[in-house]
């Protein structure tokens, strides 16, 4: 997938002229005939159409490709997505929309449908809906994910400056959206609780994602069964948690919080 990509014009993520507010590259690791992979494209010689970097873009190498020996080549300035790069099995959301910005968009056709919400895009093949992040849907994507019976299906939460602790209910596909007031922060402290046996400690379709970032189009902390606690503060006042998991009796142990600065 991601040699199909190149051949459509699309550069490596890993590569983008604001990387290094991502990344560090240490340059001693590389195979000398693999230098060429890691090249800082100018600001202007590709558009990356307003989307953010994504470390879990398809188009992104892993920590130790083309290393020395498997030496670490890429470190990441967000520990959280160090093990995470380059492991992407599918497109990401924004991977998609980046295609569709540079082949299907036709301004002639966009006043027919009103503007996307929630970093959607027009859908290039039926113009009066649109192409939605994975946390929200309809036709403009300002309508919230409704959980199935696998998981709690009350799936909204607010933080208020008091630790609440919750323990929804994540067999399946769940989405959970939590938010405070406006101009504040969220914390959480996430963790398992009672996982059966048998269940992949960690795999690509088998997961807790964490959207944290001001921009939730991109791609979030992934939360393993294996991982220890972790405690994630949100950029903006709002957060988004979604479960990708076997329809298994499963439970997260959440405790969520507003930070006032």
């Amino acid at each position: 997938m991601r040699e199909t990509l190149r051949a459509l014009g699309v550069d490596y993520e890993h590569n983008r002229y604001d990387r290094d507010q991502y990344i560090d590259i240490n340059w001693r690791n590389i195979k000398k005939d693999f230098l060429k992979y890691f090249q800082k494209n100018f600001k202007g010689s590709t558009n990356t159409y307003g989307i953010n970097y994504d470390y879990r873009s398809i188009m992104h190498f892993t920590e130790d490709e083309y290393g020395i020996s498997g030496r670490q080549v890429i470190i990441a300035k967000n520990n959280f997505m160090q093990s995470f790069m380059g492991k992407s099995e599918y497109l990401t959301f924004n991977d998609a929309r980046l295609i569709n910005e540079r082949y299907c968009k036709f301004p002639q056709i966009h006043h027919l449908h009103p503007p996307c919400q929630n970093f959607g895009y027009l859908d290039p093949r039926v113009y009066t809906r649109c192409k939605c992040p994975p946390f929200v849907n309809g036709i403009d994507c300002t309508g919230l994910i409704t959980n199935n019976h696998f998981c709690t299906v009350h799936n909204r939460l607010f933080a208020t400056r008091e630790k609440s602790i919750a323990f929804p209910r994540v067999g399946g596909r769940c989405t959970f959206y939590i938010s405070t007031s406006f101009g504040k922060k969220i914390g959480i402290r996430i963790a398992y609780h009672n996982i059966p046996p048998g269940v992949p400690i960690c795999k690509e379709n088998q997961f807790t994602e964490i959207r944290y970032k001001r921009d939730l189009s991109v791609s979030g902390v992934l939360f393993c069964l294996g991982h220890s606690p972790r405690i994630i503060v949100s950029e903006s006042n709002q957060m988004v948690i979604q479960t990708h998991f076997p329809a298994v009796q499963l439970n997260l142990i959440l405790e969520f919080w507003r930070i006032s600065h």
